[in-house]
């Protein structure tokens, strides 16, 4: 909520004043939600063994882990 400071005391109590009295009209307002989105989707490459490929998953990960720790490990002795 923005206040305007240029108004003079009697304008800002009249703005209040109905903006007080659409509060309760928002109480009641229909929100409609956006459609939804279509998603694609995807098959994965191990589909014929979803743990070997989230296997895989884990050792590339870990290996990114390892590269990284590797190149900021000489500076942070």
């Amino acid at each position: 909520m923005n206040i305007d400071l240029s108004h003079t005391p009697k304008q800002a109590f009249i703005g209040g004043f109905f903006k007080g009295l659409c509060a309760p009209m928002t109480l009641y307002r229909r929100f409609e939600m956006p459609p939804l989105q279509k998603v694609d989707e995807i098959k994965s490459p191990y589909s014929n063994n979803l743990c070997e490929g989230l296997a895989q998953d884990w050792v590339k990960i870990g290996n990114d882990f390892k590269r990284v720790v590797g190149n900021y490990e000489p500076a942070a002795n």
